[in-house]
């Protein structure tokens, strides 16, 4: 059983999953006497004669439910209800039942019947967001209406603010122009340019050779290579063509597996990498997994 009323918060989000199958979820024995109970073969009566979809689908979220079961005849079978602007004359009943099913296993579902509004007011109290995480003169009023996400978006799952923030940077920028791809084709540089371009960047330089500079910016190390010895520098950091990671539009960074210094373990070397906007230089960054694209937007086009 899936169920999501959009009435809740983040201390009690009103989304459960209760399954007694083996596999993927494993097997919660505990809930097995409640599972195959009268109350909730009751509850499969209540929600199987629901309309599949209550409500009017321009209307806000108010609730999904999902069941999987095998009926009294040994039949498997799946239902999925939706339900917008409001809830049913049986709600109260459904999530009584609901309730009664699930034990303790879960935080209580509510009888509330107050449907959440997703907008910028909720992103800023109940995930952190705020307009200096945003590109300049976005607001999380905006950010809200631009990325439209329901509520099962925010509450089904985690919502990981950092991943989604990062994710509406790089596309409010369009940083795909930013990046390079298997097509993309270096500008001629010498070290000269090179310094040229890296010293006024770069806050402390810790290391530099003729074809890449290595510095800090507010604390982030950041590798400035020529584009034109691409190559060369790949091969200088063991990195083979292999270790290029394509990602969905296109674009390249490095993602490879080495052996971290204790003993037998693995490790992930992940760098971002990023172009100037000549097509001389590339920014390359580690570690960041949650990229700064207000940063590196200014930095980039300084």
């Amino acid at each position: 059983m899936r169920f999501i009323a959009a009435t809740g918060n983040k201390e009690n989000d009103n989304c459960i999953f209760i399954s007694n199958n083996y596999g993927l979820y494993g097997k919660k024995l505990s809930n097995y006497r409640q599972l195959t109970s009268d109350t909730a073969y009751e509850l499969i009566e209540e929600v199987t004669a629901l309309p599949d979809v209550y409500g009017d689908e321009s209307e806000p979220f108010a609730y999904y439910i999902s069941l999987d079961y095998y009926d009294k005849n040994k039949n498997y079978v799946e239902v999925d209800k939706y339900g917008y602007g409001g809830f049913p004359d049986n709600w109260i009943k459904i999530v009584e039942l609901t309730n009664s099913v699930a034990e303790k296993e879960i935080e209580r579902l509510t009888y509330s019947t107050d449907i959440v509004e997703i907008n910028g007011d909720l992103l800023r109290k109940e995930f952190g967001i705020t307009d200096e995480m945003l590109p300049k003169g976005v607001t999380v009023d905006k950010f809200a209406e631009d990325t439209n996400y329901t509520y099962r978006d925010l509450y089904e799952s985690y919502f990981n603010t950092q991943y989604y923030v990062s994710n509406y940077c790089y596309d409010y920028y369009d940083f795909a122009q930013y990046k390079i791809t298997k097509d993309s084709v270096a500008a001629a540089s010498d070290s000269k340019a090179l310094k040229e371009y890296a010293e006024p960047r770069l806050d402390d330089i810790t290391s530099e050779s003729d074809i890449s500079i290595i510095g800090k910016v507010s604390g982030q190390y950041f590798e400035i290579v020529r584009f034109d010895c691409f190559d060369e520098w790949k091969t200088l950091n063991d990195i083979s063509e292999y270790d290029l990671m394509t990602n969905d539009d296109q674009t390249l960074d490095i993602s490879r597996t080495v052996i971290l210094q204790q003993e037998g373990m693995l490790g992930t070397d992940s760098r971002l990498i990023f172009v100037d906007p000549t097509s001389r230089f590339l920014i390359i960054i580690s570690g960041a997994t949650y990229p700064d694209y207000n940063f590196l937007y200014d930095f980039i086009n300084s």
